[in-house]
């Protein structure tokens, strides 16, 4: 039996950050939590029962953040994964990873 091995083109970076998450012409905001964010995707768990879909386009306020645009890639167990409607630049993501994980963040991300 032969297993394929996924190599991810964006490192993802884990975060517990709260968010708000609104689904276009929908309710809300939902709360959740960021827990997983790359320069074009994001995770969020703690959503409960929010009914999202494949394809549903959301916007996502977080601390850290501003305000991010992005499409349900899948949703699932009170989680959901978020592609970004604009990508990330490496500065942004780092002053986000910065702002949640404390300065010494870059020392990690180098090591």
């Amino acid at each position: 039996m032969s297993r394929m091995l996924a190599i991810r083109a964006n490192r993802r970076f884990a975060l517990r950050e709260p968010v708000q998450l609104a689904p276009e012409g929908g309710t809300g905001p939902f709360q959740g939590l960021l827990i997983e964010l790359s320069r074009i995707t994001c995770r969020i768990s703690n959503l409960g029962q929010l009914a999202l879909a494949a394809g549903d386009d959301v916007t996502l306020s977080a601390q850290p953040c501003e305000q991010l645009r992005g499409t349900v890639r899948w949703a699932g167990s009170g989680c959901a994964s978020i592609q970004l409607e604009t990508p990330l630049s490496s500065p942004d993501l780092l002053r986000i990873l910065e702002e949640s994980r404390g300065p010494n963040v870059v020392r990690q991300l180098a090591g």
